[in-house]
């Protein structure tokens, strides 16, 4: 997994694939020409003797362990296991390399939104939840402990007032009170309090760090801490 990090090959998804022995996969497209598929074969058997084969269009390669395929799956495409053994490969999906960054961007939100359609919820709660949800399936698992956080730590809690905040918020936020809805969230992520304070406080830090324009999303993160401010085990988060 580090090695795959430090390579930072701009991937969409990485898993181990698997093909049973005298097995066939066949014909046919995904339709998605916008991400390629690349192939490393870990463990192919009767390595060499063109038992274990990939037909992409007309070109037709035999598995090599160790060796390394790239491919466009929205082309028609077999594969053909003819060995006794399972033949085992770690599969990339990367994103094609005439994408731009505004439409990789965008093809990754429309792609969110169906598996999380509650990204679009008029909710600013459930919007947050998809949120955190889409984050931990787009980004890559941590690696290393990070240090533990010290309740000698200074606070980074909320610093904003609701007169402050934009119309739309004020609207939504209209006769709820922040602490009621920290301790619904909280129950619905199944997080103990003290753990989500500090996620929602590291999150507004961070924004309030890159940008000095505060979003209906930040606005709501601002005013559920500011209900939660008998809670002391908080971090700050540098720039």
């Amino acid at each position: 997994a580090q090695a795959i990090y430090d390579s930072g090959i701009p991937t969409t998804e990485i898993f181990f694939a698997s093909m049973d022995a005298n097995s066939s996969i066949n014909l046919h497209s995904d339709f998605c020409n916008f991400v390629l598929t690349s192939h490393l074969a870990i463990d192919i058997p009767d390595n060499g003797q063109n038992k274990c084969r990939l037909t992409v269009g007309d070109t037709t390669q035999q598995w090599i362990n160790g060796n390394v395929m790239l491919f466009d799956t929205s082309i028609m495409h077999d594969a053909i296991n003819q060995a006794n053994q399972t033949r085992y490969i770690l599969m990339f999906r990367i994103w094609h390399p005439d994408l731009t960054t505004p439409e990789k961007q965008a093809l990754q939100y429309i792609w969110n939104c169906l598996a999380i359609p509650d990204l679009l919820s008029d909710s600013l709660g459930q919007q947050f939840m998809a949120e955190q949800r889409a984050a931990t399936l787009t980004t890559f698992p941590t690696l290393s402990t990070p240090p533990k956080s010290s309740s000698s730590s200074s606070s980074s809690s909320s610093s904003g007032s609701f007169s402050s905040y934009s119309q739309a918020t004020k609207k939504r936020l209209q006769g709820l009170d922040p602490a009621t809805e920290f301790s619904k969230l909280a129950t619905k992520m199944n997080q103990p309090p003290d753990e989500l304070k500090i996620v929602l406080t590291e999150k507004l830090a961070k924004t309030r760090a890159s940008s000095t324009v505060m979003t209906e999303k930040d606005e709501y993160v601002d005013w559920l801490l500011s209900g939660v401010v008998d809670i002391k085990d908080t971090v700050s988060v540098s720039s």
